[in-house]
């Protein structure tokens, strides 16, 4: 398996234990550049790896979209108190 990709799989793995979101979509955009030169040099992908690396994107997709919940829900909830706020003040 070719260390870069190597190295991205591990980066994106730490990142993801840490809940470092950013750092794990940036590691898994480099597993897949080092997926795609492998692919093109005609190298052999390691299933493996291939099994890895799409772990690795699953995994960041699902924190990626549970925080874009969680802040979509935190919005939710500062609109609706500033519109019962102002409905108070209005009396």
């Amino acid at each position: 398996m070719s260390t870069m990709l190597e190295d991205a799989l591990a980066e994106a793995e730490a990142a993801l234990a840490r809940d470092d979101v950013a750092a794990a979509a940036r590691a898994v955009r480099r597993a897949a550049a080092a997926c795609e030169a492998l692919a093109a040099a005609r190298a052999r992908l390691d299933p493996r790896a291939l099994a890895r690396a799409a772990d690795a994107q699953r995994r960041a997709l699902a924190r990626a979209e549970a925080g874009r919940a969680r802040l979509a829900d935190a919005l939710d909830r500062t609109a609706r108190s500033r519109r019962a706020a102002a409905a108070y003040r209005r009396g």
